[in-house]
């Protein structure tokens, strides 16, 4: 059987008359972003994966900054990071993968929310912004 293109990662857009998100999933970071997802926009809210990087794994998982570079590209303006907190598979520290995300948001004035593992929120509303992960030992 000759697949192409086979793949255990990608992305998904959801649309709804109501609502547009984007959810990257492990995508890793490149022009798709540009030149695939941006043509789905404008977005209502955003979730993209930010954690478990690694030079070995560019394809599938991007950097934090990578991740801000893909709101832009996108045109984002409300965002989640997500794949970051819930388990440590990467060689970085747990906590390094959020605090440069949040330092890069903070810094390109992106509207980020930081809701604790489960919390429930709307996304319409005010996004939830506690730093809960500074008092995790």
């Amino acid at each position: 059987m000759n697949v192409q293109n086979p793949t255990l990662w990608g992305g998904y857009v959801v649309k709804s008359p109501d609502l547009s998100l984007y959810f990257s999933a492990d995508s890793g970071y490149g022009n798709h972003y540009a030149d695939i997802i941006a043509n789905y926009a404008p977005f209502d809210f955003v979730m993209i994966e930010n954690g478990a990087y690694d030079p070995k794994w560019a394809l599938i998982h991007e950097t934090p900054e990578q991740g801000i570079q893909a709101l832009k590209a996108i045109h984002a303006t409300k965002a989640m990071p997500i794949h970051w907190g819930k388990f440590d598979l990467a060689n970085h520290s747990w906590k390094e993968p959020i605090e440069r995300f949040t330092q890069a948001a903070n810094e390109a004035n992106f509207d980020i929310a930081t809701p604790r593992i489960g919390q429930i929120f709307h996304i319409h509303r005010e996004l939830p912004k506690t730093p809960w992960w500074e008092n995790v030992k």
